[in-house]
């Protein structure tokens, strides 16, 4: 749907032949759930909470947002414009659902529509033009601890490192190339929750698979 989303879909990965494990011990909270199951419902379209939102309960906190994945079952034909149309206006149907910013949002441009739920949760909802798969998703964070994915029955898949890591606080950089500069950026930005964890840079990390 745009072509930011389509490049990120192609990252490349210090781990590519790692596969997603079942996280069978954890159990999502409702809201989380509550947010998939409304999305699923009045859009139609696979659905996918994504990354911070998961890990952060996985380790006992609340989430600060939520990020969304939406995907279609079959490639998307329409422009962009039209596809964000038809999928702002089947979102207007989720109860206590407000969008911010609107049709013309820098967000918007981008395929992500933002939205504040019950007055008090911030969800971002990224709309894709490819089918996806919860495999897919569930491999695709940046670091091991952000690699984690769930679907609108609360099935849970993660990395394979990603519960070990986040018990040895061990923040293990995946992504190479171009990414690796924008993953350090963000976790320094996140200093107030993982400063205390080991900074692993890819070419480290790949050394211990």
């Amino acid at each position: 749907m745009r072509k930011k989303t389509k490049n990120m879909l192609k990252r490349t990965y210090a781990d590519p032949d790692l596969k997603a494990m079942p996280l069978e011990s954890f159990e999502p909270s409702s809201l989380s759930l509550s947010i998939l199951q409304a999305v699923y419902e009045s859009t139609y379209l696979n659905c996918f909470l994504v990354g911070g939102a998961l890990r952060s309960e996985f380790m006992g906190a609340a989430p600060r947002d939520y990020d969304v994945h939406l995907f279609p079952h079959a490639p998307i034909r329409m422009s962009t414009a039209e596809a964000l149309k038809n999928i702002r206006q089947s979102l207007r149907q989720i109860p206590h659902m407000q969008e911010i910013g609107g049709r013309n949002s820098l967000a918007s441009q981008y395929g992500v529509l933002r939205y504040k739920f019950r007055n008090a949760h911030d969800i971002d909802i990224v709309v894709h033009r490819e089918p996806r798969t919860l495999e897919n998703m569930a491999m695709y964070g940046d670091a091991t601890i952000n690699a984690i994915a769930m679907d609108k029955d609360g099935k849970t898949l993660c990395h394979p490192k990603m519960p070990e890591h986040i018990r040895d606080e061990v923040y293990a950089i995946r992504v190479t190339g171009e990414y690796t500069a924008r993953a350090l950026k963000r976790f320094h930005k996140r200093s107030d929750r993982f400063g205390h964890f080991q900074l692993m840079p890819p070419e480290e990390y790949a050394k211990t698979l």
